[in-house]
């Protein structure tokens, strides 16, 4: 999980994906904010990650993310085959959580 290692977004993504493999890692998981550049390109993302014989594992972000960039994070995840985002901190009304976890499917 990219919480153990702080923020790893932008420029420090890729030597930290080369990092977690190196120590045997087979998934990550990663912010939300830090997965954001990528949601229009899920491809390229996903050519990363298998570059390095790695998969997509999980997401997180905290719950107060507004509703629509929940969605947003699903519709990528479901492209990586990631069914896991973890919402974290707070709390959200229950058709909120509904509506993300169909997009996941």
């Amino acid at each position: 999980m990219e919480l153990m290692w702080g923020d790893v977004s932008g420029a420090k993504l890729e030597p930290w994906l080369d990092e977690i493999r190196a120590i045997g890692f087979t998934g990550v998981a990663l912010r939300r904010t830090t997965l954001e550049p990528f949601f229009a390109e899920p491809a390229r993302f996903a050519a990363m990650l298998a570059s390095r014989g790695l998969a997509l594992a999980g997401a997180y972000t905290t719950i107060d993310t507004p509703a629509a960039e929940i969605e947003r994070a699903c519709g990528f995840l479901r492209e990586l085959g990631c069914r896991d985002l973890v919402l974290h901190g707070g709390t959200r009304a229950a058709g909120e959580f509904a509506r993300s976890a169909a997009i996941l499917g």
